[in-house]
């Protein structure tokens, strides 16, 4: 009963995706495999019962230690007139993925004949970097892929995060259409981004390849874009950019800064900065068991900001704005709960500026927490929260030195985040 077919197929893009399609462009990548075999073929039934999800706690709990990134290409078929709410899977693989400190990485889900406006779970796991489709434009990713599905997600959830091509030649050598082979690719960098980090957590593998990716604002089929256009791997810095990445534990109600990140002399143009930033955080959210209306009961606010010359503080990425807007429209807008916080810019005619410094702010906020039996933030632990942080030159600046600018200003205080 087993669906041997997909899962072999899927399995050898994990293990050498970029050999079986040499004429796209995609890191060449290689990885080793274990095999979890509990898909059954679609005409068998479902796949997702009880003893699924017991037999998915045991094997991740045996294996965690030396299986960082799990691949899930498989979803559970729903009715897309049906309410948006965080289904009962998906929040059983968030609780085994912060139990165990794994990321899963799961495809958003295909078109079929009774859902093309929805994803499918689990793909709508808070713990998991969600998948989407492309379809290629020469050898690049271009266009979303109509066969795959697409976001949000219930609660805010910006789902998907990534897309790749989605059109792939695998085992059997035949090029067939489906998130499930996107999602394969995106597994193996990311398994590869887990093993060249030093220290590597699921949320800061999931911010770098976020951070990276080539997309600016959030699209519900695209995600944010895919990783490793435009660098070679997201573990490496374009010429032109540097980044920092960091974590940290936050304390609910504070504000939290990290300050002294020096300006590189590449980012300033005629006494002003220019450049480009992209700053992303993600936040290991305090969640609901009742997994329907307000899922999420805490939720991270970040910024990067500069001194303006009148001695205030000026927003570079980040409005800040989701705390001082209606709900509603901070809902909406700024997808106010969604856990990861994503914000790039591009500064084009220049921000005045005074000082030499650039901070990062970030605070945590919480609500509805009697269901914990706790009254206030102070009771709040405190909440782990990965950052991904790159400052760019302009285009047509000299700026490949950027990266040594930024590392010899913070001498001591940082060191290669790369094995």
């Amino acid at each position: 009963d087993a669906n041997r077919k997909h899962g072999n197929r899927v399995g050898s893009l994990i293990v050498h995706g970029s050999a079986w399609n040499t004429h796209l462009s995609m890191p060449p990548l290689v990885c080793r495999i274990g095999v979890a075999q509990a898909i059954a073929k679609d005409a068998v039934g479902s796949a997702t019962r009880t003893s699924f999800r017991s037999y998915l706690h045991s094997i991740i709990s045996r294996h965690h230690g030396d299986t960082k990134v799990w691949n899930f290409s498989f979803n559970e078929s729903v009715d897309g007139s049906d309410r948006l709410e965080m289904s009962e899977l998906g929040h059983e693989i968030h609780k085994i993925a912060r139990e165990f400190d794994i990321l899963p990485v799961i495809s958003i889900g295909n078109v079929d004949r009774n859902n093309s406006r929805r994803l499918n779970p689990p793909a709508d796991c808070e713990a998991a970097l969600t998948v989407g489709g492309r379809i290629h434009e020469d050898s690049f990713p271009g266009a979303a892929c109509s066969v795959c599905l697409l976001g949000p997600g219930p609660e805010g959830l910006m789902k998907p995060e990534i897309s790749w091509f989605s059109t792939l030649r695998g085992l059997g050598g035949k090029l067939e259409t489906g998130s499930s082979y996107a999602t394969a690719i995106v597994s193996s960098v990311a398994a590869h981004t887990y093993h060249q980090l030093k220290a590597p957590t699921p949320d800061l593998v999931k911010a770098l390849l976020i951070n990276t990716a080539d997309g600016t604002a959030h699209d519900n089929r695209l995600g944010w874009g895919s990783p490793c256009l435009r660098s070679s791997t997201p573990w490496e810095c374009p010429e032109g950019s540097v980044t920092l990445i960091w974590t940290s534990s936050l304390r609910a109600g504070l504000w939290h800064y990290w300050e002294d990140i020096p300006i590189p002399q590449e980012f300033i143009t005629d006494g002003k900065l220019k450049g480009s930033v992209s700053l992303t955080a993600i936040l290991r959210p305090k969640v609901s068991e009742l997994g329907s209306a307000n899922y999420f009961s805490t939720r991270l606010q970040v910024a990067l900001q500069y001194t303006k010359p009148d001695g205030k503080m000026g927003n570079l990425a980040g409005s800040m704005k989701e705390s001082t807007d209606r709900e509603v429209q901070a809902r909406a807008e700024y997808a106010k709960w969604n856990p990861i916080r994503h914000h790039a810019a591009t500064i084009k005619q220049g921000k005045v500026f005074s000082g030499r410094t650039l901070r990062v702010c970030a605070r945590v906020y919480g609500r509805d927490l009697y269901q914990f039996g706790i009254s206030g933030n102070s009771e709040i632990e405190e909440s782990a929260v990965a950052f991904a942080l790159t400052i760019s030159a302009p285009p047509g600046q000299n700026g490949a030195s950027i990266y040594n600018s930024v590392a010899s200003s913070l001498g001591n205080y940082v060191e290669s985040a790369v094995n």
